[in-house]
């Protein structure tokens, strides 16, 4: 009778952790949507190439999204071609656009208020306090 009652004990223990191992297998399969990998993947890759840039120039490209295009794939004085770069999608107007074609580039946070010019000056009466200059890529 133990010895019964111990076997159907270990197969009821590998029977539920195989129920809750496939549960959560297709849940985290049906979670990450094609177009979220691709998208993860193709930010990887352009910051890949932002930092590759960089260490060819010794500075980020600047500009808008086109602008960064253009010298992320050698268009500019500078002739450095980032292989990386050159796979990513672009709209008509040479902008890299993410896996639902929205062009990349800053946005606020939709839980976030953007931040507001009043926001960089010191209280009235005292003089504007300036942001510190970043050598970031400017979007």
């Amino acid at each position: 009778m133990k010895r019964l009652i111990t076997i159907s004990l270990i197969v009821l223990v590998v029977l539920g952790t195989a129920g809750v191992l496939w549960v959560a297998k297709a849940w985290t399969l049906k979670r990450m949507d094609e177009k979220v990998l691709k998208f993860n993947a193709d930010c990887d890759t352009l910051i890949l190439g932002i930092q590759q840039y960089k260490e060819f120039v010794g500075t980020y490209p600047i500009g808008n999204n086109g602008q960064i295009v253009k010298s992320l794939l050698g268009q500019t004085d500078k002739k450095v071609l980032i292989l990386a770069v050159r796979r990513s999608d672009l709209n008509d107007k040479g902008e890299i656009v993410d896996p639902w074609g929205t062009p990349l580039g800053p946005r606020p946070h939709p839980g976030r208020p953007a931040a507001s010019p009043a926001a960089t000056h010191a209280p009235s009466g005292s003089a504007p306090r300036r942001r510190p200059s970043r050598a970031a890529p400017r979007w």
